[in-house]
């Protein structure tokens, strides 16, 4: 009997009643209380589960499509298409070109898919190339709508590369080809480097800086919808 009064006492479907029924405004059944704790018990699980999938990440999902085109045209890089430069700078924003303290190298890596004729199985066939590096000057910088950019920097202690240097981009890393560039940033060794001592501190406190030009889509200019951005 007690445990149907407790049934009734929770019962939050209870029909609205004009006159008091057992000192109370509503009337509260056994089977309404069943329900209202079930609600009650789903609801708190739930609480529970949605609190545990946020601390452990555990239904988390990534959905990824890769497409390949096996054969994507290659993108050569030029002064007149793009602007880049890199650079060192210390924590009070100083760039500097120490070359006894850092060593900073960009390499065209270019892998292709070769099939061998015996066995018909597929392998990767890697090159690099070191690409000469120069310190920057205002000829590196021929695009008008993002020179200004460029040439308000320190350009005598940032690095570009060569004009004489040929620079592809191509495909993704599962293409026939893929080519990319690689920034490489090392402390200096050798008899010719200055204390490990200051190399350490030098390092530990600068940036790695890397400018270049992005394209913007200007959807309301039909003729030129590509717009240069550093």
């Amino acid at each position: 009997m007690k445990v149907s009064q407790n049934f009734q006492n929770i019962d939050i479907f209870g029909t609205n009643i004009c006159i008091a029924y057992n000192k109370r405004e509503n009337f509260n059944t056994r089977q309404g209380g069943f329900i209202t704790l079930a609600l009650i018990v789903i609801l708190v699980m739930q609480i529970v589960n949605l609190i545990s999938i946020q601390i452990t990440h555990s239904q988390v999902q990534v959905i990824q499509e890769i497409r390949n085109k096996p054969n994507q045209n290659q993108f050569n890089l030029t002064a007149g298409n793009i602007s880049f430069m890199v650079g060192i700078t210390s924590i009070y924003y100083n760039q500097f070109i120490d070359p006894t303290v850092f060593n900073l190298t960009v390499k065209q890596i270019t892998q292709q898919k070769l099939q061998n004729q015996t066995t018909g199985k597929y392998y990767t066939k890697q090159t690099v190339n070191n690409l000469r590096l120069e310190r920057c000057t205002d000829d590196h910088f021929k695009i008008q709508q993002t020179k200004q950019l460029y040439l308000q920097q320190d350009l005598k202690n940032f690095l570009c590369i060569s004009q004489d240097e040929q620079l592809q981009l191509q495909g993704i890393n599962n293409s026939e080809v893929f080519q990319q560039i690689e920034i490489e940033v090392s402390s200096c060794t050798g008899n010719s480097c200055a204390d490990p001592a200051y190399i350490a501190k030098k390092l530990n406190s600068c940036y790695f800086q890397v400018y270049f030009t992005d394209k913007n889509v200007k959807t309301a200019d039909l003729e030129n919808p590509f717009i240069p951005i550093g």
